[in-house]
C-alpha cells in the first residue's frame, strides 16, 4: 500500500513537473512572438523616452539619434503642437501641454524615419543579394566560389561580414559535410524570408548532385523579380495610405480649430474657446491623433522580411487536426451542454415576467435567449473559425512546398520528388503528405491520391496543382511531354500565381487596418465637434437670458 502510494506520488511529480514545462514553454514561445513583432515594427512610441534605449535602436538600425542631429526635426514638430494650440485659440498653459505631448512623441517619430531608411536598405540588399548569388551560381557552381565572388558587392552591407564567416567556416580546416548550409544560416537568420531559404536550398542540391540547372535558376530569378515586383507594389500602397491617414489628421484638427474662430466672428465675439472641457478636449484630440500618427509610421516601416516560427506552424498543425479528428455528434452535445445553463435562465426570466412588469426580466429574458443560441450552435461557430485559419495557413504554406517539388523534379520524377519533399515540408502539410505517400504505395498510377490531397479543405490552386503533378508523372501534360524544364516552369508559374493571391490577401487585410485608423481621426474630430457646438449652445442660452 505504502509503494503504490509512493508511486502515485511520482506520478503526481511527474504530472507537476509536466505543467510546469509546458507553462515555460508557452512563456518562451510568448518571448518569441513579442521579439519577432519588436524586430519587424519597433518599440511603442513611450519605450524610446527611457534612457539609454534611443542608444540601443541606434546600434540597431543605424543613424544619429541624438537632438543635435535633429534639431531640425525636434523644432519643426514643436512648431506644428504650438502651431495647433494657438489655431485652437487654446490657452499658454494648454498651448504648453501640446508642445510638452510633441515632445513625448518626436522620439519615435525619428526612430522611425531612420527605420524607414533601414528597412529600405535591407529590402535592398536582399534582393541584390539572391539575384547576384544566382547569376554567379550558374557559373561557379559552387557556394564558397560564388560567395567569394559576389563579396564585394556587399562592401557597405551587413551582408559582407556575414559571407566573410560563411566562406571562413567553410574553408576551415576538418569542416564537417553540411558545412555548407550551416555557414549561410548567418545570413538566413538575419534575412528571414522564403526566397533566400529556396535559393541556398537550390545551391546546396545542386553542389551536392551537379547537373545542368540553368533553366531552374533562371526561374528562380523570374520568382525573386516577382516577388520584388510584390513587395514594391506593397510598399507603395502603405506609403499612399500613410499619406492620407495624416491628411485626415491635419483636415480633422483643422476643422476642429476653424469652427472654435468662426462661431465668435459669426455672433459678436461669443466664444467657448477658453471654456476648460473644450481646451482639454482639444488637448485629448492632439494626443489621440499624435499616437495614431506614430501607430501608422509602425505599420508602413514594418519589416516586410519574415518567416513563420516554429510555434505558429505547430499551432495551426494542431488546429489541423482538431477538424480531422472533428467529430460533430460529439462537439453538438458539448454545445448542448453549455446552452442547458442560459436555457434554464430564459425559462426563469420569462416566468418572472410573466408575474412583473418589470423591464429588467425582459432584458434578461433576451439576453439568456441570445446567449443560448449562440451556445447551441457554438461548435459550428467553432469548426468554422478553426477550419478558415488552418485554410490560409494551408494557402501560405503550399507554395513553399511546390517551389521545392520544383526544384526536386530537374532530377527525380513525381512520386520520388513528393517522398523527398517530406522531411523539409512545412509541418500543416506532412499529415495529408502522409497519407498521399500511403495511397500511392497502394497504386501508384491513381489519379484519386492526389486528388485527395487536402480536399476537407476549401484552398485555392491546390486541386490543379496536384492535377498538375499527377499529368507530368503520367505523361499526359498538356506541353511538350518530356520537356521537364517546361513542366517545371509551369508549376513555378502557378506557384507564383498561388504566392500573388496569398500575399495579395495579407496586403489587403494590412491595408485594411489604414482604413480603421483613418477613420479614428474622423470620428474624434466629430465628438469634438458636437461638444463644441453643445456648449457653444449652452453659453449663446446663457447669453440671451443674461440680455434679457
Amino acid at each position: 500500500m505504502a509503494k503504490k502510494q509512493k508511486e502515485m506520488t511520482a506520478e503526481e511529480l511527474a504530472a507537476i513537473e509536466a505543467r510546469k514545462k509546458e507553462a515555460e514553454h508557452l512563456r518562451e514561445v510568448r518571448e518569441r512572438k513579442k521579439r519577432e513583432q519588436i524586430r519587424r515594427e519597433g518599440h511603442n512610441a513611450f519605450w524610446y523616452l527611457v534612457p539609454g534605449n534611443m542608444r540601443k535602436e541606434e546600434k540597431l538600425i543605424g543613424g544619429d539619434f541624438s537632438f543635435k542631429g535633429n534639431i531640425a526635426t525636434w523644432l519643426m514638430w514643436l512648431i506644428v503642437a504650438a502651431g495647433f494650440g494657438i489655431f485652437f485659440d487654446l490657452e499658454v498653459g494648454y498651448i504648453i501641454a501640446l508642445v510638452v505631448i510633441m515632445a513625448l512623441f518626436v522620439p519615435a517619430i525619428i526612430v522611425m524615419k531612420y527605420r524607414a531608411k533601414y528597412q529600405d536598405k535591407r529590402f535592398q540588399d536582399v534582393n541584390i543579394y539572391m539575384e547576384q548569388f544566382l547569376y554567379s551560381f550558374r557559373e561557379k557552381k559552387k557556394v564558397v566560389s560564388t560567395l567569394t565572388d559576389i563579396r564585394s558587392t556587399f562592401d557597405n552591407s551587413p551582408i559582407g561580414p556575414m559571407i566573410d564567416d560563411a566562406v571562413d567556416k567553410i574553408m576551415a580546416p576538418g569542416a564537417k559535410e553540411d558545412v555548407e548550409a550551416e555557414a549561410l544560416k548567418e545570413i538566413e537568420g538575419s534575412y528571414p524570408t522564403e526566397k533566400v531559404l529556396t535559393i541556398h536550398k537550390f545551391a546546396l542540391r545542386v553542389e551536392k548532385i551537379g547537373g545542368n540547372f540553368d533553366s531552374t535558376s533562371k526561374l528562380l530569378l523570374r520568382d525573386r523579380n516577382s516577388w520584388e515586383l510584390r513587395n514594391e507594389m506593397t510598399r507603395a500602397a502603405k506609403r499612399a495610405k500613410m499619406k492620407m491617414v495624416t491628411l485626415s489628421i491635419f483636415v480633422s484638427l483643422g476643422l476642429c480649430g476653424l469652427l472654435v474662430r468662426l462661431l465668435p466672428m459669426a455672433l459678436d465675439g461669443l466664444s467657448i474657446a477658453h471654456i476648460p472641457v473644450i481646451e482639454l478636449m482639444s488637448v485629448f484630440i492632439f494626443f489621440l491623433d499624435m499616437f495614431i500618427y506614430t501607430r501608422v509610421l509602425k505599420l508602413t516601416n514594418r519589416d516586410l522580411l519574415t518567416l513563420s516560427i516554429e510555434e505558429e506552424e505547430d499551432a495551426a498543425l494542431r488546429r489541423y487536426y482538431k477538424i480531422a479528428n472533428w467529430k460533430e455528434s460529439v462537439q453538438f452535445l458539448k454545445s448542448l451542454r453549455y446552452a442547458v445553463f442560459p436555457a434554464v435562465l430564459f425559462a426563469l426570466f420569462a416566468f418572472l415576467r410573466t408575474t412583473s412588469d418589470s423591464k429588467f426580466y425582459t432584458i434578461m429574458m433576451i439576453v439568456s435567449a441570445v446567449v443560448t443560441v449562440v451556445m447551441f450552435f457554438q461548435h459550428k461557430i467553432d469548426y468554422a473559425l478553426t477550419k478558415k485559419g488552418v485554410e490560409k495557413q494551408i494557402m501560405e504554406m503550399f507554395p513553399r512546398w511546390l517551389i521545392d517539388i520544383a526544384l526536386l523534379l530537374q532530377t527525380d520524377n513525381v512520386q520520388v520528388a513528393l517522398y523527398k519533399s517530406f522531411e523539409d515540408a512545412p509541418a500543416i502539410l506532412k499529415p495529408e503528405l502522409k497519407k498521399l505517400y500511403d495511397a500511392l504505395e497502394k497504386n501508384p498510377t491513381d489519379i484519386q491520391p492526389y486528388l485527395d490531397f487536402m480536399n476537407q479543405f476549401e484552398v485555392r490552386g491546390i486541386q490543379s496543382a496536384m492535377k498538375m503533378l499527377y499529368n507530368i508523372y503520367s505523361g499526359n501534360y498538356s506541353g511538350d511531354n518530356g520537356n521537364s524544364d517546361e513542366q517545371i516552369s509551369e508549376i513555378v508559374q502557378r506557384n507564383d500565381e498561388m504566392v500573388s493571391f496569398v500575399e495579395q490577401q495579407n496586403d489587403n487585410n494590412a491595408i485594411g487596418a489604414y482604413s480603421g485608423l483613418m477613420l479614428i481621426p474622423v470620428l474624434t474630430a466629430g465628438l469634438k465637434l458636437l461638444v463644441d457646438m453643445m456648449f457653444f449652445f449652452f453659453t449663446m442660452m446663457s447669453y440671451m437670458a443674461e440680455s434679457i
